[in-house]
């Protein structure tokens, strides 16, 4: 599924570390982003599109319970995952959030991406859009930043999202393959698009207050 990948484009740091901040569900916080939806025996799958979750492109989408001997269970969360089979051709899995962006907040974007044992994982590129612009993005292979992990293990990415004034309207999540030429499978789970408590100027001032006290002491110390 081709979008407009350049509209309001802005380049942030993958697994930024945010220091004295802390991560709360939005209020249209991802459906179904840990794919429990189903109750799935080993081995056994369900279709997308499915529960919130849309699909798009000739490429396949599954609500997946892998076997523990292709991705080991503890490596995700719950049961289940979203495979993507990106062997026959390309596929886009999407959920549009009943959530809109607010100026005066911070988010961020954390998932799972992993690769099953015996599997080949294709490129990946995940998207968060507000209304129709693209505001936050990463993928793996040439060029990218995120992780393309080892067979049998899945990552934790963490994409962070500081909204400028012009940003506006309801988030969209994107799940893409990335190059259309590699094809392989690639498994996602725990989605989440969190809102990130930003300290209040007087706790930042005492924070400041505190170091320069610090300095201080070892000053005098020395």
């Amino acid at each position: 599924m081709q979008r407009n990948l350049l509209s309001g484009l802005r380049t942030l740091t993958l697994g930024a570390v945010v220091v004295g901040m802390a991560s709360v569900a939005a209020n249209g916080a991802v459906i179904d982003g840990s794919f429990e939806s189903y109750v799935l025996s080993d081995g056994n799958v369900t279709a997308l599109p499915a529960s919130a979750w849309l699909k798009a492109g000739g490429g396949s989408g599954y609500i997946y319970n892998p076997p523990e001997s292709e991705m080991p269970a503890a490596q995700f969360d719950g049961a289940n995952l979203m495979l993507m089979d990106t062997q026959v051709s390309d596929v886009t899995i999407y959920q549009v959030l009943s959530d809109t962006v607010d100026t005066s907040k911070q988010y961020e974007l954390r998932f799972l991406v992993g690769r099953g044992n015996g599997t080949t994982l294709n490129d990946y590129l995940v998207s968060l859009y507000a209304g129709s612009n693209l505001v936050a993005s990463v993928h793996n292979g040439a060029g990218g930043t995120g992780p393309s992990p080892a067979e049998g293990t899945m990552q934790e990415v963490v994409l962070p999202y500081n909204p400028q004034l012009a940003d506006s309207g309801a988030f969209t999540i994107y799940f893409d393959n990335y190059n259309s030429s590699n094809t392989g499978l690639i498994y996602f789970d725990n989605v989440r698009l969190s809102e990130v408590a930003v300290p209040e100027p007087a706790s930042i001032a005492l924070l400041g207050l505190g170091a320069s006290a610090l300095v201080m002491r070892r000053r005098r110390q020395a």
